[in-house]
C-alpha cells in the first residue's frame, strides 16, 4: 500500500489545506475504485505497461511517501512541485502553490506517487517524457491525478494542469524513454 506522510516541513507549519490533501489521498489511495478506474483506462500515452498492470503496480507498492514543502525560484511561476530522481519517494511541493484547494493538491500527490511506483518497476515506463505540458492529458501521472483529483472533490470539472519545475531533477529523461520504448516495441 502506499502511504503519504508529511515531512519536517510541514510538521513544523500550519499548512492544514496541505495536511487536508495528504489525508485526502491516503483514503483515495486505499479506495479500490481508484484502481478500478486506472485498470478500465484504455491506454496511457508515453507507456509501454497497459492499465492493469499499472493498476497492480499502485495497488501493491510496498511505499511510504514523504510530503516536504520548497521554495520555487521564481514564485511567479505556476510550478506545483518537482520529481526527485535520487529519492522518488520524495514528493517536492511547491509553497508558493499551496494556496490552491486541498483536491488539486491531491491531484499532485497521487501523480507524485505514480511516479515512484514507476521507479519501483523501472523495466517498465508509464511517465510522461519531459516535464513540458502540452501533449500530456493522457499520461498515466496527469490522468491517475486527475482521477484522484475527481474522487475528492466529486467536481469533474475543476482539474488543474500541474507544471513542474524545469530547473529541478527529472525522474526519467526522455532519451531513456525513448530506448525504452523502442525496446518494447
Amino acid at each position: 500500500m502506499i502511504n503519504i506522510i508529511c515531512g519536517e516541513t510541514l510538521s513544523a507549519g500550519n499548512f492544514i489545506n496541505v495536511k487536508v490533501a495528504v489525508i485526502l489521498a491516503n483514503k483515495i489511495l486505499k479506495q479500490d475504485d481508484l484502481y478500478r478506474q486506472i485498470a478500465a483506462h484504455p491506454s496511457f500515452d508515453h507507456s509501454d505497461t497497459t492499465p492493469p498492470t499499472i493498476a497492480g503496480f499502485m495497488r501493491n507498492a510496498d511505499l511510504t511517501m514523504t510530503l516536504n514543502l520548497y521554495h520555487a525560484i521564481n514564485e511567479e511561476k505556476n510550478i506545483d512541485g518537482y520529481d526527485d530522481t535520487e529519492h522518488p519517494e520524495n514528493i517536492h511541493l511547491n509553497i508558493w502553490r499551496t494556496n490552491r484547494s486541498p483536491e488539486s493538491m491531491c491531484n499532485t500527490i497521487v501523480h507524485a506517487c505514480v511516479h515512484a511506483v514507476n521507479a519501483l518497476h523501472d523495466h517498465n515506463y508509464f511517465g510522461h517524457g519531459d516535464n513540458s505540458l502540452p501533449g500530456k492529458d493522457n499520461t498515466a501521472p496527469y490522468r491517475i491525478g486527475e482521477m484522484a483529483q475527481r474522487m475528492a472533490s466529486k467536481d469533474a470539472a475543476i482539474i488543474i494542469p500541474l507544471a513542474h519545475d524545469p530547473v529541478a531533477p527529472r525522474l526519467k529523461n526522455i532519451s531513456r524513454y525513448n530506448t525504452h520504448l523502442a525496446m518494447a516495441q
